[in-house]
């Protein structure tokens, strides 16, 4: 038993090319592969931001060790899959470390109660509208009659 294999989270070491080196048995599941077909890909191959966001990423990770971004990844037979990736740089000579937690669910969830509350404030402004008595404007002291 080991905490790589057993993790839920997937986890991938890579090399200093992003060249997935292995895999645990969750990076299969989010990534709809094989684990030894992810091993020699490319991290590239399966980041759907795009390639100057990944570089930039890399270079973030290579001067400071660590990093923390969220990313829109590739998942054979499946709909893309928003996952949030913690990576730790030199974990062994050449090797990093990906650990990326898929939270599609999580910010689907989110723009749901988003689209929810905005409904519901709309719907709260327009009957607070239809139902308030019109504004009268007094005036003090009243006008004296004469």
């Amino acid at each position: 038993m080991s905490v790589f294999a057993d993790a839920a989270d997937a986890m991938l070491i890579l090399d200093g090319r992003r060249k997935i080196v292995d895999a645990n048995p969750a990076a299969s599941t989010l990534f709809g592969l094989s684990t030894d077909a992810l091993i020699s890909r490319l991290l590239d191959e399966f980041v759907i931001d795009g390639l100057e966001t990944t570089e930039s990423d890399w270079r973030e990770l290579m001067a400071f060790g660590e990093a923390k971004r969220e990313h829109r990844v590739a998942s054979e037979g499946r709909d893309p899959r928003v996952v949030e990736c913690s990576f730790r740089a030199s974990v062994r000579t050449n090797r990093h470390l990906c650990i990326a937690r898929d939270i599609t669910e999580r910010r689907h969830a989110r723009e749901q109660i988003e689209r929810y509350t905005t409904t519901l404030e709309s719907r709260v402004a327009a009957r607070t509208a239809a139902t308030s008595p019109r504004t009268m404007v007094v005036t003090y002291p009243p006008p004296i009659f004469s």
